[in-house]
C-alpha cells in the first residue's frame, strides 16, 4: 500500500515537472518568436508595444538628448536604458488614449498643440537657405535693419549758484562743456556714447531731448531749468539713421528671415486645417489671412507647413 502511495506521489511530482517544463518551453518560444520577428522586420523599429511600433528614430531623438548620440552608437547598458524609457513612454501614451486625456485633459492638449507647431517650424527650419534668399529679403526690407539715428550728448547739471556763475564765465570765455565739468569736477549725467532718442529719453526726459534735437554739432544750448537742475546741453555727435551693409548684418538677416518663415508656415498650415475641416460655429469665426511677404511665401515655406 506504501509502496503504491509512493509511486502515485511520484507519477504526480513527474507530471508537475513536465507541465513546468512546457510551459517554460511556450513562454521562451513566444519570446523567442517575438525577437525574431522584430529583427527580421522593418529595421526602423526597436520595439513594439502593444502592436504599436516604436522607431529608431524616437530612439535617436532621446538618445542624443540623454547621452548626445545617436541610438547605434549607445551602450548596451544605454541602450537598455533607452529602450525602457521609450516603453515607459509609449504605455502612458497609451493610458492617456485610454482615459480620454488627449480630449479631456486642457494641459495635454495644449502641450499637443505646441509639439503641433514645433514640428511645423521646425520642417520650416530644416530647409537649406541660400545666400540669394537672404540677399532678395534683405533688398525688400531693408527698413527693418535700418539703424536709426544716434546722438552723443554732453550734458552739465548744476545744483548751486557757486557753480552756476562759474558755468557761465567760462561758457563766456567760450570753453565746452566737457571742459567745464573736468573744471567743476560734476559727475557725469550721460555716458559718452551714441545714444538713440528713446534712450535720451530714459536720461533726460522729454523737454531736455526736444531742445537737444534742434541743436547742431557741438552747440550749446542756453541753460534749461529743471526741477532738479539748471542744466545746459551740447551735441558731440551725430550718427545719421543707416541700413548696414549686408555682409555686416547677415546673421542678423537670416535670424529675422527664418522668424518670419517660421510664422509664416504655422499660418500657411493652419489655413490649409480650416480649409480642410468641417468646422461649426455659434457665431461667426473671421479666419486670420496668411502672411504675405513675397520672398519667404514661397516653396521653402509651403514645404516647412507640411
Amino acid at each position: 500500500m506504501n509502496r503504491s502511495n509512493g509511486t502515485a506521489r511520484t507519477n504526480i511530482v513527474i507530471r508537475g515537472l513536465i507541465a513546468c517544463a512546457g510551459l517554460l518551453l511556450a513562454l521562451l518560444g513566444a519570446t523567442l518568436s517575438q525577437q525574431l520577428s522584430t529583427s527580421s522586420g522593418d529595421s526602423s523599429i526597436v520595439a513594439l508595444v502593444n502592436q504599436q511600433p516604436i522607431s529608431i528614430k524616437d530612439a535617436d531623438s532621446l538618445a542624443l538628448e540623454l547621452w548626445a548620440l545617436p541610438y547605434n552608437k549607445l551602450s548596451a547598458d544605454q541602450r537598455s536604458t533607452a529602450l525602457q524609457l521609450l516603453i515607459d513612454q509609449e504605455l502612458l501614451l497609451a493610458r492617456a488614449k485610454a482615459l480620454s486625456l488627449t480630449a479631456t485633459d486642457p494641459g495635454l492638449r495644449k502641450v499637443m498643440a505646441a509639439a503641433a507647431i514645433n514640428q511645423i517650424t521646425n520642417n520650416f527650419l530644416q530647409q537649406p537657405v541660400t545666400d540669394i534668399q537672404l540677399r532678395e529679403f534683405y533688398q525688400t526690407n531693408g527698413s527693418i535693419f535700418e539703424q536709426p539715428k544716434k546722438t552723443a550728448v554732453h550734458a552739465l547739471r548744476l545744483t548751486d549758484q557757486a557753480s552756476i556763475r562759474q558755468a557761465e564765465i567760462m561758457l563766456a570765455e567760450g570753453k565746452n562743456l566737457t571742459h567745464i565739468s573736468q573744471s567743476l569736477q560734476l559727475d557725469p549725467v550721460l555716458p559718452p556714447t551714441l545714444l538713440s532718442i528713446p534712450v535720451l529719453y530714459r536720461y533726460l526726459g522729454a523737454s531736455l531731448v526736444s531742445h537737444i534735437e534742434k541743436l547742431d554739432q557741438d552747440q550749446i544750448s542756453p541753460p534749461l531749468q529743471k526741477a532738479d537742475g539748471l542744466y545746459y546741453v551740447q551735441v558731440t555727435a551725430i550718427q545719421k539713421a543707416h541700413t548696414p551693409s549686408y555682409q555686416a548684418i547677415r546673421q542678423s538677416i537670416k535670424a529675422e528671415y527664418q522668424r518670419r518663415g517660421r510664422d509664416i508656415a504655422l499660418s500657411n498650415r493652419l489655413n490649409q486645417l480650416w480649409q480642410q475641416a468641417d468646422i461649426t460655429t455659434h457665431q461667426p469665426v473671421h479666419n486670420s489671412p496668411v502672411m504675405s511677404n513675397p520672398v519667404i511665401n514661397s516653396t521653402v515655406a509651403t514645404e516647412g507647413a507640411q
